[in-house]
């Protein structure tokens, strides 16, 4: 008996599974399309941010005041999700908004996981004060 070559042994293994290469090899072909569409089609998601808001003197994030919000707030309807997603917190006690959760709980004092906790509701207050969801950014 004749051992078989690597080219043989290549070719068999090549028949003995020619179903599964060609099943595997239409579903990357189907994947790859489906990809394209949905990269050429929903880049960007538009949603509804921040629907009502009070006209207040709010600080965003740890730099940026703004003295009327309601002008800039009720002008911004949609949001291209193309980066990272934050969550926009506000306090209900001054209405003081923060650009993501981390900021929230460094200002009050606590870690993130606490704050987060509070946002779904796990936990009823924060050193007594109440937090919400107000909208979401991207950056």
């Amino acid at each position: 008996m004749e051992k078989e070559s690597v080219g043989q042994k290549v070719k068999g293994h090549f028949k003995r599974n020619k179903d599964k290469y060609i099943v595997g090899g239409a579903f990357l072909v189907v994947g790859g399309a489906v990809g394209y569409y949905v990269s050429k089609h929903y880049h960007g998601v538009s949603m509804d941010v921040i629907s009502k808001v009070e006209p207040t003197n709010v600080a965003i994030g740890k730099d940026i005041t703004i003295e009327n919000k309601t002008d800039i707030t009720n002008n911004v309807t949609n949001v291209n999700m193309g980066g990272h997603v934050s969550k926009i917190v506000r306090r209900l006690s001054d209405g003081k908004l923060f650009g993501s959760v981390n900021e929230a709980a460094e200002d009050a004092g606590v870690s993130p996981s606490l704050m987060s906790n509070h946002l779904n509701g796990r936990r009823d207050h924060i050193s007594g004060d109440k937090y919400e969801i107000a909208g979401l950014s991207t950056n």
